[in-house]
């Protein structure tokens, strides 16, 4: 994944590369280094685990919904 694309999902998600970082347990320097000249590229499973991210959001989304038609 290039750090464009990577920058895109963050921003689709509204989170910072800080905040991602704390939530992937990685330090702030590692996930702001990648996709930079001549450093580690954007890993393949983060493309994913923000697919996953905006999934449980969409679902703890649904189940409030349910639960406030239950009160």
């Amino acid at each position: 994944m290039l750090l464009s694309e990577f920058k895109v999902l963050l921003k689709s998600v509204n989170l910072k590369k800080k905040e991602f970082a704390e939530m992937v347990k990685m330090s702030y320097g590692t996930v702001n280094s990648w996709g930079v000249e001549g450093r580690a590229e954007v890993p393949d499973w983060v493309e994913q685990f923000i697919a996953n991210y905006i999934k449980a959001q969409k679902l703890d989304q649904i189940e409030k919904i349910i639960q406030d038609k239950r009160i």
